[in-house]
């Protein structure tokens, strides 16, 4: 697959829906990359700590660009939304993820930190198909809760399929305390069938692995037409990727009773379809676009959107 046509359609794409890159936004939820003479800085106007949800963000695009040479790039900045959600005011910025009908830089995650290391890791641990459980599978977070309970709800529904460490949240919600279990992600590559299921935003960051490990996914997309807003992406998707059950409705509510006996009904014929030969060629394919990726061609995409705006900056 050739990553940088794809990347580079994608950042073109993206960067044709603004009119104007001089309006830069920081606040608390944004942090800045900035170029100056050839050099990079990263300003926030928040004092760092290192327990903050945010902070391995920061320091994971610092490490982008630490790999990246700056030198010959103009003057610029571009403003990071480091939350998990999407600024709805359509300000330019990098974003993890955002509607595909909405604005917004995409940004590799946090997850693709060291990527050429992990693809090393899933091709060493690799299983044959016929060798994975015949069972779905899914271990993570009840990180839906207070808001759709879209997990708590499954692992009631499938409880042998979805394994949840629960967390005990605060007064104030802010921060919780977890019981938690942490397996290696290439655990993914023993089952034949694994679940994607949002977390507290309607997107995933278990996507990429998934796909990396040659296991069929049953993906579920939660989003809310009513804002005119369409499933989400990230940075290595096209729209043509998500396949999967839809959810149309706010994600910030509890799940209605019609959706839930959806889910009950549904799911059982998805897991029929995806132990199918169709399925297996399509995880496959799947694995070998993932694989194929590397921090070069991240590396390559991000410099082009840098000198991209630095050449339509007047700051």
């Amino acid at each position: 697959m050739d990553w940088d046509t794809v990347l580079m359609k994608r950042a073109k794409q993206d960067l044709e829906m603004f009119d104007t890159f001089n309006k830069i936004k920081i606040d608390n939820t944004y942090g800045v990359i900035i170029i100056k003479d050839g050099k990079f800085n990263y300003k926030r106007n928040y004092k760092h700590n290192p327990e903050e949800l945010m902070y391995p963000r920061e320091m994971h695009v610092k490490q982008m660009f630490k790999m990246i040479d700056t030198s010959d790039l103009p003057d610029v900045q571009i403003p990071v939304h480091l939350m998990d959600s999407y600024d709805w005011a359509g300000n330019f910025s990098f974003v993890w993820a955002k509607p595909y009908s909405k604005k917004g830089l995409l940004f590799p995650s946090w997850e693709f930190d060291d990527w050429d290391t992990k693809v090393k890791n899933f091709n060493n641990a690799y299983i044959p198909w016929k060798d994975r459980s015949d069972e779905p599978y899914f271990k993570g977070r009840d990180t839906t809760f207070p808001t759709s309970n879209i997990r708590k709800i499954l692992r009631g529904l499938f409880p042998d399929y979805i394994h949840l460490d629960p967390i005990i949240f605060t007064e104030n919600e802010a921060k919780y305390k977890q019981n938690k279990t942490y397996e290696p992600t290439t655990n993914l590559i023993k089952h034949k069938i694994v679940l994607d299921i949002p977390g507290t935003k309607p997107w995933s960051v278990r996507t990429p692995y998934i796909y990396l490990s040659g296991s069929a996914s049953l993906r579920i997309f939660h989003y809310y037409p009513r804002w005119n807003e369409k499933p989400w992406i990230q940075f290595f998707e096209e729209p043509k990727d998500l396949h999967g059950l839809m959810l149309e409705s706010n994600w910030e509510k509890p799940l209605k009773e019609e959706q839930i006996e959806y889910l009950q009904d549904e799911m059982p014929k998805q897991f029929r379809l995806l132990h199918g030969k169709r399925a297996q060629n399509r995880a496959e394919k799947m694995r070998e676009k993932m694989k194929s990726l590397t921090t070069k061609h991240m590396l390559t995409y991000i410099k082009f959107i840098c000198n991209y705006i630095g050449e339509k900056q007047d700051l």
